[in-house]
């Protein structure tokens, strides 16, 4: 598209310009403004910023290898292949940071998605080792006298939930 076209003519530069701008913004913004007038974001959601968020991630969509952050960056989870799930994770695991620092403590969330992450990039069974840890808390506070409850780990009526 860009080929051919010369910095020094300024016609062509502001007509590719013009092109890229079209083809690049007008498809989000449209998209942001439709969604907005029936209602999807809701009244409390700010539509410039709505908008900066969908338009990074259209343009991080159209490059090879950040596509995969697009998602996460626009608002959106990411559920990609088995391969790629340290990118689920840790996006997880920012949500858990950003709703810890909001809260103030840390919470059972935060705790999982740590594990989760150091699982996943330490290559120790990170699951197997949640349901113990929690399987023994259960024993050891006394909401549960099933042993088995250090495999599979404690029900919710065990954790007290």
């Amino acid at each position: 598209m860009l080929k051919g076209i010369s910095v020094n003519n300024k016609a062509e530069f502001g007509r590719a310009l013009v092109d890229l701008l079209t083809l690049n913004s007008l498809p989000v913004a449209i998209n942001v403004l439709v969604a907005a007038m029936i209602g999807r974001y809701g009244d409390d959601e700010d539509f410039l910023k709505r908008l900066a968020k969908e338009q990074f991630g259209f343009l991080m969509n159209q490059s090879l290898f950040t596509r995969e952050f697009a998602g996460i960056l626009a608002g959106r989870g990411y559920e990609g292949p088995a391969g790629l799930r340290p990118i689920s994770d840790i996006y997880r695991l920012g949500q858990a940071i950003s709703s810890t620092a909001e809260d103030g403590e840390v919470n059972r969330t935060l705790l999982t998605q740590l594990n989760k992450v150091a699982g996943t990039l330490f290559h120790y069974p990170a699951i197997q080792l949640q349901r113990t840890v929690e399987g023994a808390k259960a024993l050891w506070e006394g909401t549960t006298q099933n042993p088995l409850v250090l495999l599979r780990g404690p029900t919710k009526a065990e954790r007290g939930e």
